[in-house]
């Protein structure tokens, strides 16, 4: 039988998609919780246009213990933990809920940290939610892990939409060890590449010629900072 959760916070920014630009606003979830076979955590999101929208999330599993598993629900189902990608759509100005279910391994306590990514289909905007989860085998205090550090410095992809390459520029105030990867759409990694130790101002060549054509999920970790942005081949 699932025990009480001791605590969750939830930041209430939200998301929310601007129709003139479509930006998408960020944010991350934080849930302390006694030892249960279900562990749930949530996020609302809402279409802030006047028309109907399709999204379609990504979900990664960041860092799970041994023997853990994480399922989504968004407002059309509830998916098992080897689905990574789905859409569902929402009417103007509607909301609703995603929920990310954290399922431990028997009597095991631990830290778990889920990511959804979440993007309109033509729009290289994401958003990304960050679920952290602690949770105990008694109604000990946890320490949650910060994973929402999502930037240092700034930041410029291009071009993007892009054919053969495309450029990170970016600023950074110390050494920092700097790796690239690319996801696809059902999350498959295209490209992977680390380029050690780097400071100050740098442009990162990233070789997509190869690459098909399509939609990709660019990640840009900077030490254990990571930058998640949508980039277009054509």
């Amino acid at each position: 039988m699932k025990k009480n959760i001791l605590f969750a916070l939830f930041l209430l920014a939200g998301f929310g998609l601007s129709a003139q630009n479509g930006v998408l606003n960020e944010s991350t979830y934080n849930t302390i919780a006694e030892w249960a076979d279900d562990v749930p955590g949530e996020a609302t999101f809402t279409n802030t246009t006047g028309e109907e929208r399709t999204f379609t999330w990504i979900k990664r599993d960041i860092s799970l213990p041994d023997g853990w598993a994480a399922a989504f629900c968004d407002p059309v189902l509830c998916y098992d933990p080897s689905t990574v990608s789905q859409s569902f759509t929402l009417q103007p100005n509607e909301s609703d809920t995603v929920f990310v279910h954290i399922y431990p391994s028997e009597f095991s306590a631990g830290e778990a940290v889920v990511e959804m990514l979440l993007y309109e289909e033509g729009l290289t905007d994401t958003v990304r939610a960050m679920f952290n989860f602690c949770i105990a085998l008694d109604a000990v205090e946890c320490s949650l892990t910060s994973t929402n550090e999502l930037s240092e410095g700034q930041i410029n992809i291009f071009p993007n939409p892009f054919t053969a390459s495309t450029n990170i520029e970016l600023e950074l105030t110390k050494a920092t060890d700097v790796q690239v990867t690319m996801y696809n759409v059902i999350g498959r990694q295209m490209y992977n590449r680390n380029y050690g130790l780097l400071n100050g101002r740098q442009q990162l060549n990233i070789n997509g010629g190869d690459l098909p054509k399509g939609a990709y999920l660019l990640q840009l970790y900077l030490d254990e900072q990571l930058i998640t942005r949508r980039v277009i081949k054509h």
